[in-house]
């Protein structure tokens, strides 16, 4: 009985490590394949940045979220984690709806699993509070922020690199609110940490400074507000090439703030050249090419050179009617056509 006892005992053990090895081999088949999910959708992030046709991108991202939430159910804490990496894809192609969506169900997955006041519920925050603030939700992008800062403060205290994410959100969601004194206090306190903690020559520091460069802006406090565009250029400059679509908009930046200085010529080159760069890295049919067509076209007009101006916003018109259809309005533009 003895011998037959060991027998029982040494197969049940045998079945354990087994069903444990088992257990192993599947979780790092999981990590792997959400690994080469995650390498190849970030890997079509610099393809939109560079202004690549995003319709194949799209459909990859449609597919592959309905096959999430289909096929990865059993499997929670690889479902929110690809949620999150389709989320930030989509809105990174302007698809807000989407990203939000996304972002909702990796957070309400994250809740589930961590708990609440977890690192992944403050991260999924983060993201849909980004989300909902580019589709205008101003209110409801206030409200995640502030649950993410929160969060992250009792978490990892003032002095972190994420609370100090949280901390510009929340001021870029002020200053779109028009709540600019409030978006200055924080904003000024997230670049104050991240330069302490990440040193000056860094893009997150970029990040802060080209925040309250616009908040000072708004506030008409031009000179600052130019100074700090101009540290961005040069920082995005260095850190990325010259040929980069953040430089482009840093341009931008600068010759917003030139011109609330009345340094009209200096803001009419700097808008050339951000065109002129725009079109070389994102090609001709890009809304982000005809943005910058309609701040030339509307500085040519301001100055009076009304030929120019009517070619610039035509050519604007064209490209963004062939991005969003014949039949859109687009009033922003076709006021300036007639005035």
């Amino acid at each position: 009985m003895l011998f037959v006892g060991l027998i029982v005992v040494s197969t049940s053990l045998a079945k354990e490590r087994r069903s444990r090895l088992e257990a192993e081999a599947a979780s790092v088949k999981s990590k792997e394949v959400t690994r080469f999910l995650e390498d190849m959708l970030n890997g079509a992030g610099p393809a939109v940045a560079l202004g690549e046709d995003t319709k194949m991108l799209r459909r990859i991202l449609d597919l592959t979220a309905r096959r999430v939430g289909k096929e990865m159910t059993n499997q929670p804490a690889v479902e929110a984690e690809l949620r999150s990496v389709i989320g930030t894809l989509y809105y990174q192609i302007g698809n807000y709806d989407q990203a939000v969506s996304m972002h909702r169900a990796a957070l309400a997955i994250n809740r589930r699993l961590f708990g609440p006041e977890s690192t992944p519920a403050a991260t999924a925050l983060n993201d849909l509070g980004r989300d909902l603030m580019s589709q205008g939700n101003l209110a409801k992008a206030e409200e995640a922020d502030k649950e993410a800062l929160a969060i992250r403060q009792r978490l990892f205290g003032k002095q972190n690199k994420d609370t100090a994410t949280s901390l510009n959100d929340l001021a870029n969601v002020y200053r779109q609110s028009g709540r600019t004194k409030e978006a200055e206090v924080l904003a000024r306190e997230a670049l104050e940490t991240r330069r302490r903690l990440l040193g000056e020559q860094n893009l997150e520091v970029a990040d802060s400074l080209r925040n309250l460069s616009i908040i000072l802006g708004d506030e008409h406090q031009w000179a600052e507000a130019e100074g700090m565009a101009r540290d961005v250029l040069s920082m995005r400059r260095e850190l990325l090439g010259a040929d980069h679509p953040w430089v482009a908009s840093s341009l931008i930046d600068v010759a917003w703030a030139a011109g609330g200085r009345g340094k009209l010529d200096e803001a009419e080159i700097l808008e050339r050249e951000a065109l002129a760069l725009r079109q070389k890295l994102l090609g001709g049919e890009n809304s982000e090419v005809a943005k910058t067509l309609y701040l030339v076209g509307d500085r040519m007009r301001q100055r009076g050179n009304l030929n120019e101006a009517y070619s610039m916003l035509t050519a604007a018109l064209l490209i963004q009617r062939k991005l969003l259809g014949q039949d859109t309005r687009l009033p922003w533009i076709l006021c300036m056509l007639s005035a």
